[in-house]
């Protein structure tokens, strides 16, 4: 156990973070710049991704400035890069909360997309403005002899390390909170589905709907559609045409009913990556914290490498499951990209060749003329 890094160990740490930091760096551009400029990314679970990636971006921007400051803990690059970790890293989970909640919201309040994006708003509110609020704090805070809360905490400026429990009471306690919120919602969420889609399987060689089974046996509402082929005081009549008739709503509300359910499903699948991503990045982060705040502030060397491995790649992460659920965007993004640059090169080769005939033909007709 130790309470700092050897110089060749900082120096390796520094590597890493500054490398992982660049890549995901590069995911995030791809996650902004494909979402506005291309039409195939367009979901409403693309959407709050395009959103995270803006906090993704700034944390890595802080993270590649590394152990720039710290050695100079009342600096302004050593603030503002404490700062901004402390209110960008944590924003990604808040992300990942909005997209349990339109889960929610989806599965047991029939949210569709519309009703999803006025929620966006308000999630962008509190996705960045939540975390600004102890941001802000810690910025102007001071401790025992005026010594500011903001310095050195061994990979780059933040909490100091000399504020241990503090950094678990507003920065990991508050985030795994959010976590074992998001994990009940899809506990209860996967039953949902589980059970749907388990009926969806008995029945779906039936006519009957099985959300809608009641309504065989119900009376005719005067909404129903009746069409008569005769008379309407042929009731025989009126009643095969209504016998006929009522399968085909059927039909429809249970392929209605089986659209929604996949929609949702698909959804959930999708933010269930984000969530897996989400994990990925603070189990090791966490464990590391805690070893220290249980050691008397002495480290893990292993611990600490594989955090630092694992914080600056949200972005990375955030971009992979972002090009799987929108993995045919991505073919046809790419396609259209093909079939551009094939397009450009054939044409060029079109004005190369003209280009030469028109050079050989004046060629020609000068050693004619001087003939």
């Amino acid at each position: 156990m130790t309470r700092n890094l050897t110089e060749d160990q900082a120096k390796v740490l520094t590597t890493i973070e500054r490398t992982n930091a660049i890549i995901s760096i590069v995911a995030c551009a791809f996650t902004i710049l494909t979402f506005c400029f291309s039409k195939y990314f367009s979901k409403a679970i693309n959407r709050l991704a395009f959103y995270a990636s803006f906090g993704n971006l700034l944390s890595d921007v802080a993270i590649i400035m590394s152990r720039e400051f710290i050695d100079n803990p009342d600096s302004a690059g050593c603030q503002i890069q404490a700062f901004i970790i402390q209110v960008f890293l944590s924003s990604d989970v808040l992300w990942t909360l909005a997209m349990a909640i339109n889960v929610y919201l989806t599965l047991y309040h029939k949210y569709e997309a519309r009703d999803v994006r006025k929620l966006e708003p308000v999630y962008l509110i509190c996705c960045y403005g939540i975390p600004l609020i102890p941001g802000f704090a810690l910025l102007f805070a001071k401790g025992h002899h005026g010594v500011r809360i903001y310095g050195p905490a061994i990979a780059y400026c933040w909490i100091s390390s000399d504020w241990a429990l503090l950094r678990i009471l507003i920065f990991y306690a508050p985030i795994w909170v959010v976590i074992l919120i998001i994990f009940s919602i899809y506990i209860r969420a996967g039953r949902t589905i589980y059970t749907v889609r388990k009926q969806v399987y008995i029945f779906q060689s039936s006519d009957l709907d099985p959300i809608s089974v009641d309504e065989t046996t119900s009376p005719l509402q005067s909404g129903d559609e009746v069409h008569t082929v005769g008379p309407m005081t042929d009731p025989e009549r009126a009643t095969i045409d209504y016998t006929l008739s009522q399968p085909d709503t059927l039909r429809a509300l249970r392929r209605r009913n089986h659209e929604r359910n996949n929609a949702a499903w698909s959804y959930t699948k999708c933010a269930l990556l984000f969530f897996g991503a989400m994990l990925i990045t603070w189990i090791p982060s966490s464990a590391n914290r805690l070893y220290s705040l249980t050691h008397n502030n002495n480290i893990s060397v292993p611990l600490q490498f594989v955090s630092v491995f694992v914080i600056p790649l949200q972005g990375f992460w955030n971009c992979v499951v972002y090009v799987v659920t929108s993995w045919v965007g991505c073919k046809n993004l790419f396609h259209d990209m093909w079939l551009a640059i094939r397009a450009g090169a054939i044409d060029f080769v079109g004005r190369f060749r003209r280009r030469t005939n028109h050079e050989t033909n004046r060629e020609n007709d000068e050693m004619q003329e001087n003939l």
